[in-house]
């Protein structure tokens, strides 16, 4: 069986590594996409998993020239890739609940607004016509209008399929390995083939570490499986537009197209043996209860779905894009840290820049070096770290 041979293999296929392989593919880079899932993004994968919330704001500075070239591309990316990626342009608010941190909130506003980030602090009447029904305890936010939200499996079927049309060969359903010879990584080993690279993009996001362990080598990442909850709908029209999150609160809260109310906040759930979830009762009710806190109105619906992704983390919260020193040939585009969905659109443009050559100075921030020395007892501390879930439901 002859190999295929191509310029980059990109190892995962969720909204990352298919905006990656899109966008090589549409510059006309020789590239592959590799996936475990056949069809759309699978359980417990943070592509299937994602709330699917595109939120610009409360980022930490290296990444604001990412998420301000993602939130100008994501208006316009279904038109660009002919999908309905069930875009809402209704902004994100993020609530304060005291003076003292509306003065935080206040603060930082300031400071993102000076960086390009279109945000804005909102109080009074205004913080209550952008969200009617705000529970009595909100009193001031930080508002960015040009953000909301899209349909995560959507937005990967159609970088998938855009890639298909620039070029790139799919290889989708198929058991994958890094083909690495004398400390070079030169492709992927597949079921059906090995595929030949200059370059590999490892995308694989909590499992990416688990493909480079079998030669002895260690990403800096954690693995943590956060829950969401779906609250039952009866069809009603969208009547809470922007997301919604909270200084102090575990919460993130939007509602979709259909009137259902999608609840997130990084509450913690198990991950056992072959990846399997163990959701956590107090943790369903403490979601909820922290959400009804804010929208009242909520107390009238139920839960009626409840699920749990697996994603990566690294230890500064921050993306791992670029080279891997430890292994020639490797780039990788993983540990986004719960909020890679929002950034994706950008991510892809930059791997095609670093693979050129042509990756802007603002880049180097995000790469993989500035971790790749990390003391073992640091990351062994930061991959053990509890996840307590709060005894009291709601802030006091």
């Amino acid at each position: 069986m002859s190999a295929l041979v191509v310029d980059v293999a990109v190892l995962g296929a969720g909204v990352i590594g298919a905006s990656a392989a899109c966008a090589l593919a549409q510059r006309g880079v020789r590239v592959a996409l590799v996936d475990r899932d056949a069809g759309e993004p699978a359980a417990p994968s943070a592509s299937w998993a994602s709330a699917g919330g595109v939120r610009s704001q409360n980022r930490k500075p290296p990444e604001w020239p990412l998420t301000r070239a993602a939130a100008a591309m994501w208006p316009t990316l279904g038109d660009q890739l002919g999908a309905d990626l069930e875009w809402v342009q209704g902004g994100h608010l993020h609530l304060a609940e005291s003076e003292a941190e509306a003065a935080v909130v206040a603060a930082r506003v300031a400071r993102e607004a000076a960086g390009g980030i279109a945000i804005e602090f909102v109080e009074g009447a205004a913080l209550r016509a952008i969200v009617p029904g705000l529970g009595r305890s909100a009193i001031a936010g930080a508002f960015t209008p040009r953000v909301g939200q899209a349909n995560p499996p959507r937005a990967v079927i159609a970088y998938r399929a855009a890639a298909a049309r620039a070029g790139c060969v799919l290889r989708l359903g198929e058991a994958a390995a890094l083909r690495v010879v004398q400390g070079r990584v030169e492709g992927i080993e597949t079921p059906s083939g090995t595929i030949l690279a200059g370059s590999v993009v490892l995308a694989a996001g909590a499992w990416g570490g688990m493909l480079l362990a079998p030669h002895g080598l260690d990403l800096p990442l954690r693995r943590r499986a956060l829950q969401m909850l779906l609250s039952d709908t009866e069809g009603e029209a969208m009547t809470l537009l922007p997301t919604v999150t909270a200084e102090r609160r575990r919460l993130s809260l939007k509602q979709v197209l259909g009137g259902a109310y999608l609840l997130g906040g990084s509450w913690p759930a198990g991950i056992g043996p072959d990846d399997r979830i163990r959701l956590q009762e107090s943790a369903i009710a403490g979601s909820w209860a922290h959400a009804v806190g804010i929208l009242p109105a909520l107390a009238q619906r139920r839960v009626a779905q409840s699920w749990a992704g697996i994603e990566a983390q690294t230890p500064d919260g921050l993306p791992l894009i670029g080279r891997w020193p430890a292994l020639e040939g490797l780039l990788l585009a993983c540990g986004f840290s719960n909020h890679g969905f929002q950034l994706s659109p950008a991510v892809g443009p930059l791997v095609a820049d670093l693979v050129l050559g042509t990756a802007p100075d603002w880049a180097r921030a995000l790469d993989p070096a500035r971790l790749a020395q990390l003391d073992p007892g640091a990351l062994a501390a930061f991959r053990d770290e509890p996840q307590p879930i709060p005894a009291a439901a709601v802030p006091a």
